[in-house]
């Protein structure tokens, strides 16, 4: 069969939108946060703006953000809203998100559509989610980008249940009609971290009141490449309900590294039309499953 090949999220344009700055260390959130000399400070400040089409909303390099940024507003595909990075990343480093609220998602976006993150950094020892994008009430979601971004230390520890993503990415879709479509993930680095990046949504077996067809209840077109995961307790790569998933260029090294319960470096679990290729997989030791 043949495979469908994603349709990625295009780039926010230089004269759309409007530009907010965000300053953790000389911001202010009484500021405008509309230029760099008026930056805000919090992630707090930036979760409380509905955002449009072509808006970005860029943190300083070097700096760290204590908090949770809980997104609000759609973009489109020719004009995502961007949540970024300004300043000298090379030298200063990525700006970093952090949380040690327990089971916090660092970024949340829920039935939004058009986002692009990218450029950042993730941890929270006790968090949840590094992004978790979700699909609910039977809304589906268009659009999203996640490229050039780090996560680490995300729960590095064993789940304590079954009730948690406790991973640095998320993609779920849950209800009726709820999917997710046109999802590119690039160019990222994960390691030190319970899981790496986790999919779901209806099928069959799961769901079967929600449950049409692939094609109507599958989420879609997915491009995950150039991600590298290390040093992973359990799965590294889940996809489930998708119609149309490519994995390219993609290394998971020393995932699956934990026998208490069954895991595996890279599976899928109702996927059709879909191509892993060009993958490294090496040092998974879990014997309940654990082949590549």
């Amino acid at each position: 069969a043949a495979v469908l090949l994603p349709l990625c999220s295009g780039t926010a344009s230089a004269d759309l939108g409007t530009v907010y700055y965000v300053d953790s260390v000389s911001g202010n959130d009484a500021n405008s946060g509309k230029t760099e000399s008026q930056p805000w400070k919090t992630i707090t400040m930036a979760s409380s703006v509905t955002y449009e089409p072509g808006d970005r909303i860029l943190l300083k390099a070097g700096c760290v953000f204590n908090g949770v940024f809980t997104a609000k507003g759609s973009g489109t595909k020719d004009a995502p809203i961007v949540l970024g990075a300004y300043g000298d990343t090379a030298s200063l480093g990525k700006p970093i998100i952090r949380s040690g609220e327990e089971k916090a998602n660092l970024v949340y976006l829920r039935n939004l559509s058009g986002w692009t993150i990218e450029n950042l950094e993730f941890t929270a020892p006790d968090g949840n989610c590094g992004i978790y994008v979700s699909a609910v009430e039977g809304t589906v979601v268009t659009d999203i980008t996640v490229r050039g971004c780090d996560f680490h230390d995300i729960w590095n520890k064993p789940r304590p249940d079954h009730n948690g993503a406790y991973c640095p990415i998320l993609l779920k879709a849950t209800d009726r009609g709820s999917k997710i479509c046109r999802v590119h993930l690039q160019d990222c680095d994960i390691y030190d971290c319970a899981f790496g990046i986790k999919t779901g949504g209806s099928n069959r077996e799961m769901n079967p009141d929600h449950f049409i067809s692939p094609e109507e209840s599958y989420n879609s077109d997915f491009l995950f490449e150039n991600i590298r995961l290390h040093n992973i307790l359990h799965d590294g790569i889940i996809l489930c309900a998708i119609n149309g998933a490519v994995i390219r260029n993609c290394a998971l090294i020393n995932t699956s590294i934990r026998d208490d319960f069954y895991c595996a470096p890279l599976w899928s679990h109702h996927v059709c039309h879909s191509l892993i290729e060009n993958c490294e997989i090496a040092g998974a030791t879990n014997e309940k499953d654990g082949m590549a």
